[in-house]
């Protein structure tokens, strides 16, 4: 995910599992890759000065409680989003994969992208609130964790 290298990152942390840049398999006929979608964020690499990072984060916490600027930025974000997830499924295409599994938008989405007779289909789930499971027929469906609140009386 996001600010997760593979060597020090939560993944290996805290569940003790290894984590990758990107995981190819194939199941039920169809071939999928996994992978977080910085790579196709030209521009992702400034937040890695974390007090860019936090000003960025602050900025967009500012703007949106001002309806007319929020409205803008979630416009951008979902313009944003939606070019990911084309290179993502060009990547998959041109590595000859049906399923591309893409983070780094933070925005769930389920996508099919069609090209010169090839479709590529794009998932994210979003963010850790939310995940996918596929089952052994290679079906994917997307799951959000359930939100308990406790209001004080």
């Amino acid at each position: 995910g996001n600010h997760d290298p593979e060597a020090e990152g939560l993944a290996v942390k805290f569940l003790g599992i290894t984590a990758c840049k990107k995981f190819s398999w194939e199941c039920a006929g169809k071939k999928f890759i996994a992978l977080h979608g910085h790579r196709f964020d030209h521009l992702c690499f400034i937040f890695d000065e974390p007090l860019v990072d936090q000003l960025f984060l602050y900025a967009t916490r500012f703007f949106k409680r001002f309806p007319s600027l929020g409205g803008w930025i979630n416009q951008f974000h979902n313009g944003f989003s939606r070019q990911i997830a084309m290179k993502a499924a060009k990547y998959a295409r041109k590595l000859g994969k049906d399923v591309v599994i893409c983070g780094h938008t933070h925005q769930s989405a389920h996508m099919t992208f069609e090209r010169k007779g090839k479709t590529v289909e794009y998932w994210n789930c979003g963010d850790w609130m939310e995940f996918l499971t596929m089952d052994e027929s290679g079906n994917i469906q997307e799951h959000a964790l359930p939100v308990y609140c406790a209001i004080a009386a």
